[in-house]
């Protein structure tokens, strides 16, 4: 190796340094390439609130589907639906159909606790209300602030009897003076949530005049259909709900879950 000169300007052999490399970077670059990543992450992500939504409005549907699987277990036991609430040998309310269908919920061992001879608020059934079934457990009501209640109301014309379930008698689908497809039987109604073994329901005629909801999934009843079908029903449109709550004109409604 030659050995440098003496008399040379000694910048002729200063070493320039050596070209970076791409993966050696720096701190501050590698918190902007960071940022950069999870900006994109969250324009590829749909919004939190959508996820939820989606994730409710999937329950509430699975949770209307049962609903209607047992209604339809209870009729091929017994020949009849429930009716809406059950009475004494006087008359006088004692508890829901909701309880009587309990033993189709997968929940015998519920029912067998209740003195059926009792009104839903006596010292024995009044307490069991707070095991209710999470099949009727709404994704859409706070569990803290409504203990105990359901927002799956059955749709109940007492006077004139044009809907599929019937107050206080059982009532045979063949007897159903439409077709099972076109009539509601179970409404989800959230404004309006009960204790679930209290028999207490919905008319068709609260339903119509119940105030549009101009927010997500809450602007569309979601619908339990008599022939266990599940459809979203509008809550601004009055003459397509009037269609399906009743068997006297029935109506189609949309099989397809609202967009928002």
């Amino acid at each position: 190796m030659n050995e440098p000169n003496p008399f040379d300007s000694p910048q002729a052999y200063v070493t320039e340094p050596e070209p970076k490399k791409w993966w050696q970077i720096t701190v501050a670059e590698m918190i902007v390439i960071v940022l950069i990543v999870i900006v994109l992450i969250g324009l590829l992500l749909p919004p939190a609130n959508m996820g939820s939504n989606c994730s409710r409005r999937t329950l509430s549907a699975n949770n209307l589907k049962n609903i209607g699987l047992a209604l339809h277990n209870y009729h091929d036991t017994y020949g009849s639906l429930p009716p809406a609430v059950v009475t004494d040998a006087e008359g006088r309310p004692l508890y829901s159909w909701r309880v009587l269908l309990l033993p189709f919920l997968e929940e015998q061992a519920l029912y067998d606790q209740f003195d059926l001879t009792q009104p839903w608020y006596s010292q024995t059934n009044r307490p069991l209300a707070d095991q209710i079934p999470d099949l009727l457990q709404s994704p859409y009501l706070d569990v803290e602030k409504n203990p105990a209640k359901t927002s799956y109301l059955a749709v109940i014309d007492p006077e004139n009897k044009q809907t599929v379930m019937l107050s206080q008698e059982g009532r045979s689908l063949d007897e159903v003076p439409c077709e099972l497809g076109n009539v509601v039987v179970v409404v989800e109604q959230i404004d309006h949530p009960v204790i679930w073994t209290k028999p207490e329901d919905i008319s068709p005629f609260e339903l119509i005049d119940v105030s549009p909801i101009g927010q997500n999934d809450l602007c569309y009843y979601p619908a339990l259909f008599a022939d266990v079908s599940v459809k979203w029903l509008p809550r601004d449109d009055p003459q397509q709900l009037r269609a399906c709550l009743t068997c006297q004109d029935t109506g189609q409604a949309d099989e397809t879950p609202a967009q928002e």
